[in-house]
């Protein structure tokens, strides 16, 4: 279609996100995955066909400040910014999303020289790509990286 045939659309829906600033956004099917903001969040989820928004448990690691989430197969995963802004240091797990659960937990270790937060990724062919990203939150530390990740890769320290 031509730029000419686009259009921005208001919808009416049922209910309403937490108010956040700072969030990773998903989609997972048909609904959108709305984590982190600074502060200990609900997940608040979007029911695409339905149109409603619904509250369920919060992030218990805070995925604050500059998340970067990204799903494959029935989970989310995220790397994060500390949230103590405006320093803010890379955490060293994934973080995982489990929707059907719904329940957070903190997977393995991202290597040392590989933290960031605020990077973009993709999932392709059962792979997750991060790519970017910045060391020192809000302050320097932009990187130009590309890493795969497998998120087969599971050993879990739950907590």
């Amino acid at each position: 279609s031509s730029e000419s045939s686009w259009r921005w659309e208001t919808l009416s829906v049922q209910g309403q996100p937490v108010a956040r600033h700072e969030a990773g956004l998903v989609s997972l099917n048909g609904k959108i995955y709305l984590l982190g903001g600074r502060r200990i969040n609900p997940t608040s989820i979007f029911d695409i066909e339905t149109k409603t928004w619904v509250d369920k448990s919060p992030d218990a690691y805070r995925i604050a400040s500059l998340p970067t989430c990204c799903t494959q197969q029935q989970d989310i995963h995220c790397w994060r910014l500390d949230g103590r802004w405006p320093n803010e240091e890379p955490v060293d797990k994934v973080i995982i999303y489990d929707p059907i659960e719904d329940s957070y937990e903190y997977s393995h270790a991202i290597p040392t020289h590989r933290l960031r937060g605020g990077a973009g990724t993709v999932s392709y062919n059962g792979k997750i790509y991060i790519v970017g990203g910045i060391t020192k939150g809000h302050m320097e530390g932009y990187v130009a990286w590309v890493d795969e990740y497998d998120p087969t890769y599971r050993p879990t320290c739950k907590f």
